[in-house]
């Protein structure tokens, strides 16, 4: 919307002033004309009044021309415009040169409703013996008006328009520096990302009058000053941030690979152990190249951790992924002891192992811990982390062969101020660490000997997984995978975990590497429950994210996003939103695979009853009455849990719904959902009257609380 100018505003207002002073001298006129006028007409009465006196006598000797031509001299005075004479049975009527053609407006007929002047005509002895009717001219009775009109706009025009003048010459006198400054700032426009155009501009003497506009472009040279650093200081580490997204990318397309020769190392042994040795160590490698990109991503994209984070309370973390972030940071910081070795052993059993850490005081314990293992370790050895435990607890072994400690030491290190074989060691290594773990609920002992090795092992308490995780990949038999990502190597993955599923429960699996691929498919195929979705979040070559293409198919209930970017917030925030969980792509390899047999034929299922009600008395009763009757009944107290039965029952089992379900659900909400899903017996079980109802045409019944065996439905 274009704005207009200061003084295009003033001007409209001026005018605008003008015509609401015009219009309300008008109203005042037009009032005063209905009182002026009404004294008009008494005047105009009593002339009348005497100016008919001698038309009786003119009648009376038979001159009606004489009165003829009196009325012709009365209506061409231009006050009126007809007259009329009436006098018994006969009438002489008289219409004059500037009598209405055509009808009046409506105006002209408020401001005159009437116009005629009625005055008796009488004889000698005053008796009326005729009546006289003339019509005023309305050109004369509003002439006070025109003249009132045209004498305001005389005096007031000039007066006006000389105002105006001054006024707009003012303005223009006062906003000129105003011009000055926009035209100086629509220069800046002009010069977009030339320097050194701007910068001259910058040094450039601008006069302005007043100190306000002074003190403005002051502040807006500063601020012009300001961007121009800021520019710089951007191209300064444009280099930089590209090279950390290109290391953030690199590390994402390492990721896909080095999960397959993860799952592709786990089962080595038909392979001679010097190259078993020399696989691991490559996949180690590009592990740790991965994690350091990563960390070098990180790095430039987040902001220094504060103290209070650095001692922020627990949270649920991946202690797999933390751990070997550790380990390929110890790997890079050791790289130049060519016989120290470093190995992570991970099992499908440590997929999904959670528990409530501070995530950066967790990694600096292990961190230390491995730091304590090289230090035991003289010349050639390993250090290896184990997991292992139970459903209740994960346990996380450093093992290795270095020195070993004595027995008697160990409790000793555990304690504030002691260390052992360190020069300078704080001995509070050990100390803050189980001070840590204790403090999470776990435990942390040391078992060592001089000679054998030092092994340390910290005990936390499993936590069941946060919504986005997927704990477990459940494939349906006859059912169908769908994999799409733009790696041919998580193909592979998938496609050696899901193998097996493929021989022995008809699983059907398909791998596209483009969204367009995928939306293709779906628009040919019907997408049920039977189909899951295994969706990367990054696409590379195709326009959607994984979330986007989630969305646009409406499958987030039957997807699952595998993505290394699981640690970002707002990926795992639109995920929480959509109800889809996650596989971090690490762990692709990992992920338990469970199967289940294929849904019956809805043919097939059993009927019964089913009661969706929020009272616990009124399942209680339904109860009792379907044991005596021998009735198959399954009760619901709420929306939820029905949804999640369904598919045990036949869709002609009769489903009765309370009306009122709390939390402002309504039961005929919940009917029309089922009535969606092809079920057509439903029954709002509820004390109203069906005609206190609006009309619900997918219910078949209402009916009240009482059990139907009870009593016969109240069909409507």
């Amino acid at each position: 919307m274009r704005i207009r100018s200061f003084k295009s505003q003033l001007l409209a207002t001026i005018i605008t002033g003008y015509v609401i002073l015009w219009s309300i001298f008008c109203v005042v006129v037009i009032l005063n004309f209905r009182e002026d006028t009404a004294r008009l007409f008494h005047t105009q009465r009593e002339w009348l009044t005497l100016y008919t006196s001698t038309f009786f006598n003119d009648l009376k000797q038979g001159n009606s021309l004489a009165v003829e031509q009196k009325l012709k001299i009365l209506v061409n005075k231009k006050i009126f415009s007809e007259a009329r004479l009436q006098y018994g049975t006969r009438e002489i009527r008289v219409q004059g040169t500037h009598a209405p053609q055509t009808q009046s407006s409506w105006a002209l007929r408020w401001l005159l409703p009437d116009t005629k002047v009625v005055t008796p005509v009488r004889d000698d002895s005053l008796s009326e013996w005729g009546v006289l009717e003339a019509s005023l001219s309305p050109e004369f009775l509003l002439e006070p008006i025109r003249e009132n009109i045209n004498a305001f706009v005389q005096q007031t025009g000039a007066l006006f328009f000389f105002l105006l003048a001054g006024l707009l010459w003012m303005v223009d006198r006062q906003t000129a520096p105003l011009q000055t400054l926009s035209r100086y700032i629509r220069r800046f426009a002009t010069r977009k990302n030339n320097s050194e155009a701007i910068t001259s501009m910058l040094n450039e003497d601008v006069k302005l009058r007043f100190s306000e506009l002074e003190l403005l472009l002051e502040e807006f040279q500063s601020t012009i000053k300001n961007l121009l650093a800021l520019q710089e200081e951007i191209r300064r580490q444009r280099s930089q941030t590209e090279a950390s997204k290109l290391a953030a990318q690199v590390a994402h397309d390492i990721r896909s690979p080095l999960s397959a020769l993860s799952l592709a190392t786990s089962d080595l042994q038909a392979v001679p152990e010097e190259k078993r040795i020399l696989i691991r160590a490559a996949v180690n490698r590009i592990n740790d190249i991965a994690n350091e990109l990563l960390e070098r991503y990180r790095s430039l994209n987040t902001v220094e951790e504060t103290p209070d984070q650095l001692t922020a309370e627990a949270s649920l973390e991946l202690l797999p992924i933390l751990v070997d972030g550790v380990i390929s940071e110890k790997r890079s910081q050791y790289k130049a002891r060519t016989g120290l070795s470093f190995d992570l052993h991970l099992n499908q059993a440590c997929y999904g192992v959670f528990a409530e850490v501070n995530a950066v005081q967790f990694t600096r314990i292990v961190s230390n811990l491995i730091n304590n293992a090289v230090d035991a370790i003289e010349a050639d050895g390993y250090v290896e982390v184990h997991f292992g435990g139970d459903d209740a607890w994960v346990s996380i072994r450093v093992e290795d062969n270095g020195k070993g400690v004595d027995k008697a030491l160990i409790p000793q290190l555990f304690q504030r101020g002691k260390s052992h074989g360190k020069e300078s060691g704080t001995g509070l290594g050990l100390y803050h660490a189980r001070k840590w773990i204790q403090g999470w609920g776990g435990t942390i002992r040391m078992v060592s000997a001089p000679g054998a090795g030092t092994s340390v092992e910290i005990r936390l308490p499993v936590q069941p997984p946060p919504d986005w995780f997927l704990p477990k990949l459940t494939v349906r038999e006859g059912g169908t995978i769908v994999v799409l990502d733009d790696d041919v190597a998580i193909h592979l993955v998938w496609q050696q975990r899901l193998s097996k599923f493929v021989r022995t429960h008809e699983l059907n699996v398909l791998h596209f590497s483009l969204d367009k691929e995928l939306f293709d498919w779906c628009a040919r195929n019907d997408v049920n429950e039977s189909v899951r979705f295994l969706v990367d979040y990054e696409l590379i070559g195709s326009g959607n994210t994984g979330v986007e293409v989630i969305k646009r198919l409406g499958i987030e209930k039957n997807s699952v996003l595998v993505t290394s970017h699981y640690e970002d917030k707002r990926i795992r925030a639109a995920a929480k939103e959509m109800g889809t969980p996650f596989i971090p792509k690490m762990m692709a390899a990992f992920v338990p695979i469970q199967a289940e047999a294929a849904a019956p034929k809805r043919d097939d299922l059993p009927k019964a009853t089913l009661l969706l009600d929020d009272e616990d008395l009124v399942h209680l009763s339904w109860k009792l009455a379907a044991k005596s009757q021998g009735e198959p009944l399954q009760t619901f107290k709420n929306p939820e849990s029905l949804f999640e039965s369904l598919e045990q029952w036949s869709p002609e089992s009769d489903i009765y719904i309370d009306r009122n379900l709390g939390g402002g659900v309504l039961g005929e909400e919940v009917a029309k959902a089922l009535y969606e899903k092809g079920y057509r017996n439903l029954y709002l079980a509820t004390g109203l009257e069906a005609d206190s109802l609006p009309s619900l045409p997918w219910i078949k019944g209402i009916t009240g609380k009482t059990p139907p065996w009870v009593v016969s439905r109240d069909l409507h």
